[in-house]
């Protein structure tokens, strides 16, 4: 589904890998089941990630060309809004909203 906008970046060459919703993800005592994980670094488990160096939490609105970007840094979250023509910086590389949407909605099916 988001194979052409993540190939677009250098996260795979960096040893990091994508999963899409099947993947436990743990931070302390709670755990989640992200939409989309992507993981950087040597797998911690065969069903879930433990690791909580969390570095880049994105909440895509499904309504809207729009993005809630937290960015962690020393512990601390800082939160951006990104909307059409939006630019996401990650250290890997850069995010573009608009080919996010436009892959989703390339994906999309109505059945």
């Amino acid at each position: 589904m988001l194979g052409p906008v993540y190939r677009a970046m250098p996260a795979r060459t960096a040893g990091c890998r994508p999963f899409l919703g099947n993947r436990l993800a743990r931070a302390g005592e709670s755990a989640y089941h992200p939409d989309v994980l992507v993981v950087c670094g040597p797998a911690r488990g065969r069903l879930d990630e433990a690791d909580a160096s969390l570095g880049l939490y994105l909440l895509v609105d499904p309504l809207q060309r729009r993005l809630e970007v937290a960015q962690v840094r020393a512990g601390r979250a800082t939160w951006q809004v990104f909307g059409s023509g939006g630019v996401v910086p990650t250290r890997y590389g850069t995010l573009v909203v608009d080919d996010l949407y436009d892959a989703l909605d390339a994906s999309a099916t109505t059945r």
